[in-house]
């Protein structure tokens, strides 16, 4: 192996690799295997036409049934990467065609009709899964619940999932006193911090879920923060303000704001310059839009850490409260830190939006598209700019394009019904609302509701 083979897998270096086993195939025609090494490097640098270019030329040979069944393989998951599901689903099929048992393309394909709901599908490539896969029992645990049927989900609960799972599990089958059993038995005769740990989440979980129960289930709370195996975990972190914490991100995700902000307060007695705390408490903040008090706790995190969550939260803050030139001030500050922070890119365009710079907003999401092309959220917010230019062209392109960037994202034609029903055109309104319901037949909305 020479050296500079050797230096390209040690470094992880794509392109380097590619240089090397192009070359290489340049040098040996006859040797065919390499276009599948080509085809492998080409898939992990996200170039995904090449990939496919590249197993095609592999597959012009006299290749045995694993190496074909295999290339189908990297094939569907380059269609993957093109967001082509149907194509990758054909290649998958054509693998388990040779061998009905291929262990990837049975796993690909479970989770692409997954997505797509098509939860039999799924089932019986799942079921095609080793019983040595680890994946297989937690796949169907995922499923189940995605389905309702918490009686299966129930079943193939594995020992790793137990401790929090369970109860959740246990309550959406409606066995309620079993669930809140499981939890105090965790309580009572649990010898470890993690099942303690694990009842708390288990709670937190119940809560989130079942926001009619959060009082039963907050007193529970409190009796296991008080459990002295609990308060030996906190003394072992030396962090008296953990439980507060904890209940406060509970109480945050239950919608209670303003008892998430008493809590995240009384946490900050105990360390004021806790950075973790401080972000929670401006961002508690932000939700009941008291923006006064959210910049006022972010400028002490920031003085803490200049780091890109703080800087987030300003450029949030300041969009906000409609101070465009300071969130496109914060917004380059962190695409100064992190090129890929792709949520700064759309909402300094907005900002230079309001400012009547649109022009500019483009600009940047353009940078932003070039960036990250396979994202549909930058097309999104390009449609929304040009929509409100009354552009009605370039806002059509721009939707229908991320729309075919994620056809499983409702989202395009739910701008498009929206558009289309204020410009008068019923006719062409209603044919997108179908789209929606063909994509998502639950869709919460009415027609006349959009």
């Amino acid at each position: 192996m020479n050296e500079k083979l050797i230096t390209a897998l040690q470094n992880n270096d794509d392109e380097a690799l590619l240089e090397i086993e192009l070359e290489d195939l340049k040098n040996n025609p006859s040797d065919f295997e390499l276009n599948k090494l080509i085809a492998l490097t080409y898939s992990n640098m996200s170039e995904y036409e090449k990939c496919i270019e590249y197993i095609d030329r592999y597959l012009e040979h006299d290749v045995n049934i694993y190496d074909e069944a295999d290339s189908y393989y990297i094939k569907g998951q380059a269609y993957i990467g093109l967001n082509d599901f149907d194509s990758a689903i054909g290649f998958y099929d054509k693998a388990l065609e040779l061998l009905p048992n291929h262990e990837l393309c049975n796993l690909g394909k479970a989770m692409v009709c997954k997505s797509k709901k098509n939860f039999d599908e799924a089932l019986f490539c799942i079921d095609r899964l080793s019983d040595e896969n680890p994946a297989k029992n937690q796949l169907k645990v995922t499923l189940y619940s995605e389905m309702g049927n918490w009686e299966k989900c129930f079943e193939y609960i594995d020992s790793e999932n137990n401790l929090v799972f369970k109860p959740t599990t246990l309550f959406n089958m409606n066995q309620y006193e079993k669930s809140i059993e499981l939890i105090d038995n965790l309580i009572k005769n649990g010898d470890t911090t993690l099942e303690m740990m694990s009842a708390n989440i288990a709670l937190d979980n119940l809560g989130l879920q079942h926001p009619e129960i959060a009082d039963e289930i907050e007193l529970k709370i409190e009796d296991l923060e008080n459990h002295e195996k609990i308060n030996g975990l906190i003394e072992q972190l030396d962090d008296c303000w953990a439980k507060f914490y904890a209940r406060a991100i509970g109480q945050k995700d239950m919608i209670k704001y303003i008892e998430a902000i008493e809590n995240l307060k009384r946490a900050l007695e105990y360390d004021e310059h806790r950075y973790e705390t401080l972000i929670d408490l401006a961002d508690a903040y932000i939700l009941i839009d008291d923006y006064e008090n959210a910049r006022e706790i972010t400028e002490k995190a920031l003085e803490i850490n200049e780091s890109v969550r703080p800087l987030e939260l300003m450029c949030t803050i300041s969009f906000a409260t409609e101070e465009f030139v300071d969130c496109i001030s914060y917004s380059n500050r962190i695409l100064n830190m992190d090129k890929e922070n792709y949520d700064t890119y759309i909402t300094m365009a907005f900002a230079y939006h309001a400012l009547e710079e649109s022009d500019m907003a483009i600009e940047i999401l353009d940078e932003a598209i070039e960036s990250n092309p396979k994202s549909n959220r930058f097309y999104m917010a390009k449609g929304t700019i040009y929509e409100e230019m009354d552009d009605e062209k370039k806002y059509i392109e721009c939707i229908i394009k991320a729309y075919e960037i994620d056809p499983f994202d409702i989202m395009p034609m739910v701008s498009l019904t929206s558009h289309f029903k204020e410009k008068g055109n019923m006719g062409k309104a209603r044919r997108y609302y179908d789209e929606i319901l063909t994509l998502e037949p639950n869709f919460p909305k009415s027609f006349e509701e959009l």
